[in-house]
């Protein structure tokens, strides 16, 4: 025998284990009857005419007489979620991730799920898991953890790696960079990649609230509520514009306040009541803070 026999021989009995484990799973793997065939055939066309409502109920039957069709209960979940049951889709969402947890798809759901209840370190604890995925959906999300988290540094370093837009039609890199640019303060060029973007796709609500928060923190009103507007006659977006209108209000009283600021010191009345002036100016600094 040569020095290699035992490399080859390695390799023989990794290549015969595979191929038993393949033929393991073929015969575990289970059979789909003939009335299941059937079913899914019925969801598929459901699919096609895109009834959605009647595909809801299908896929919901279906999943109680096959909860392990795991496919099909996921779809079940973004459905819910198309049609604005955000409670339906989460439950599911949540019991996919208990059965698989390794699924990008449900990962990427929980970790927006926390993200939008402000629990950043809840939801690095199921990003992490593929944290080392460079997709940019991913990372776009990694970076506004990162930074929610204090942990500015990281948050910085994904900004640098994506600092070029190569898919203008990517909305995950799109926002990334609308993000990394707006936190350098560089509103009008995060402004711009966001109308560019959501020009070519109108009914975009993502691109919409993130380009009337941009245009909020530039303290441009009047664009800024011409996309609350439009945003409000979309379905199912009574919390967001709730949350708009809330941000547009405080934006607003504080330009008011920043304007009553410059208009004290040119005031003659507060140059002959210093006390006045004083209560003034203290009361003012008192409101700008609710703000800041």
């Amino acid at each position: 025998r040569d020095l290699h026999y035992p490399l080859r021989r390695q390799r023989q009995m990794c290549i015969r284990d595979r191929v038993i484990v393949a033929q393991i799973n073929e015969v575990n793997k289970p059979k789909i009857s003939k009335l299941q065939k059937t079913k899914l055939k019925i969801i598929q066309l459901l699919e096609e005419v895109g009834n959605t409502e009647k595909l809801l109920t299908v896929l919901k039957s279906y999943t109680e007489e096959y909860p392990m069709d795991l496919e099909r209960k996921k779809r079940l979940a973004y459905l819910n979620l198309e049609l604005g049951n955000y409670q339906g889709a989460q439950e599911l969402f949540y019991k996919l991730f208990k059965i698989n947890p390794t699924d990008k798809g449900t990962i990427i759901f929980i970790v927006d799920d926390k993200i939008s209840q402000g629990q950043f370190k809840d939801a690095y604890q199921y990003i992490k898991m593929i944290e080392l995925d460079t997709d940019i959906a991913i990372q776009s999300r990694l970076e506004l953890i990162f930074f929610e988290m204090g942990k500015t540094k990281k948050a910085q370093n994904i900004c640098n790696n994506f600092k070029n837009i190569t898919d203008v039609n990517n909305y995950s890199q799109v926002e990334l960079m609308a993000r990394c640019e707006s936190r350098a303060g560089n509103f009008n060029k995060s402004i711009e990649y966001l109308v560019n973007y959501s020009e070519t796709r109108p009914e975009h609500i993502p691109s919409h609230v993130l380009l009337c928060y941009n245009y909020l923190r530039n303290q441009e009103l009047s664009p800024a509520w011409q996309l609350i507007k439009k945003i409000q006659s979309m379905p199912n977006q009574e919390k967001v514009v709730k949350e708009l209108i809330s941000y547009y209000d405080q934006v607003s009283n504080q330009m008011k306040l920043e304007r009553s600021w410059e208009h004290s010191f040119s005031s003659d009345y507060f140059e002959t009541n210093i006390n006045s002036y004083w209560s003034f100016i203290t009361t003012l600094v008192r409101n700008l803070s609710k703000y800041s």
